[in-house]
Parts: structure tokens; C-alpha cells; sequence
């Protein structure tokens, strides 16, 4: 990815003209820290159920499901327990 010539500023859309201290700067702003393979799946930005004591991976999950945070199992239930609440789910 080549952020050089195609930056702009903040000035209310106009380009920003940045010295080459500041590109090296910028640069490292828009550089991954560790390469990602393709095809690796990072557990922390994939959705899960956040009914308590459960994990299940909402990924290949209904639309219901994702917008809920809650997998199949615990979307038939009356009440679930999240973040140590316990929430309705209206059927």
C-alpha cells in the first residue's frame, strides 16, 4: 500500500503536502505490525455468543443471531445471562 501521494489532510479535504520525516512516520502508522496469512481466522475479531458461560462462533451464524450476539441454542431461550445481566429475548 502506497499512502504517499494519495494522504489528505484534515484541512477540510485539501491536500496535505507532509515533509519525508513525516512520511517515514506516516508509513509505519499504515504498516501491519505482524503479516497475516490468508485464510487464518483471528479469534478475537470473529463474533461469538455472549451468553455467559458459552463461546460458540456466530461466523457462519444467521443474520438474527449475529445482530443478537447470541448463538441458535441460547436465541430459543426465554432469558440469557450476558456481561452478568440477564436480558430478554423477545420471541
Amino acid at each position: 500500500m502506497d499512502f504517499v501521494g494519495s494522504r489528505i489532510g484534515l484541512n477540510m479535504g485539501g491536500r496535505t503536502y507532509f515533509s519525508s520525516s513525516e512520511d517515514d512516520f506516516v508509513s509505519r502508522l499504515y504498516r501491519r505490525s505482524r503479516p497475516v496469512e490468508p485464510g487464518s481466522t483471528i479469534l478475537s475479531n470473529s463474533p461469538r455468543c455472549q451468553a455467559e458461560g458459552c463461546n460458540a462462533d456466530l461466523s457462519q451464524a444467521k443474520h438474527y443471531h449475529h445482530r443478537h450476539k447470541v448463538c441458535e441454542f441460547h436465541s430459543k431461550a426465554a432469558t440469557i445471562i450476558a456481561a452478568g445481566l440477564t436480558q430478554r429475548l423477545c420471541q
